[in-house]
């Protein structure tokens, strides 16, 4: 089973309302019907391709402050499948010439998210982040202890379907917008802030 077991990742359990907060979205390798699968089939390992980065204030309705892309080429799989380029807009071409070693953009992560009192994401990011570096032998850039999938906390509070809640579409359910790629790291890290920034304002967070 190409995925390692990890343990997953704590929940978030309240909105912050201070502070510098990190927002991480991974792209990562995929086929067609690999999440169905859970990535069970042979050599679908979960390699991340993009990572997306962003600095929000929690206290100042989620506002950005910081943000920082990276394409990483994957080693067991380097060539993408026609579903993740489909899917992503990520094609061969632009990962041949802006590809960079998963190490190298885990230090610079690591740099940019000092001023962060946690790190959150939407489902399993830092397990498939944990995951990479397991496979990789790469240190990484936070504490586990600072990492939170804020996902069940959100299902709770809007009384949603979890596996639903999908970042790319968080926009649509808070009644605003966000211009880009969807299924883009960094896109849907600012879709995750435009959304928690709109359910502030309207008191729900």
């Amino acid at each position: 089973m190409p995925t390692l077991g990890l343990p997953l990742d704590s929940h978030l359990r309240s909105w912050p309302h201070n502070g510098i907060i990190g927002i991480l979205d991974l792209e990562y390798t995929a086929w067609q019907g690999s999440a169905q699968h859970k990535w069970s089939r042979p050599m679908e390992w979960r390699e991340i391709v993009q990572i997306g980065f962003l600095l929000v204030d929690a206290g100042a309705q989620f506002q950005e402050c910081g943000a920082v892309e990276f394409l990483v080429n994957p080693q067991f799989n380097p060539i993408l499948s026609d579903y993740f380029v489909e899917l992503t807009g990520i094609t061969q071409d632009s990962l041949k010439k802006e590809g960079l070693k998963l190490s190298d953009t885990l230090k610079t992560l690591s740099n940019i998210g000092k001023s962060a009192t946690s790190i959150i994401f939407n489902g399993s990011d830092g397990e498939v982040l944990r995951e990479n570096c397991q496979l990789f032998d790469c240190k990484m850039p936070w504490n586990k202890q600072i990492l939170f999938n804020f996902r069940p906390l959100l299902a709770d509070t809007l009384q949603h379907n979890a596996e639903s809640l999908v970042s790319s579409d968080l926009p649509r359910l808070a009644r605003t917008h966000v211009e880009g790629r969807a299924h883009s790291a960094l896109h849907d890290c600012r879709a995750i802030a435009a959304a928690l920034s709109a359910w502030r304002q309207e008191g729900k967070l």
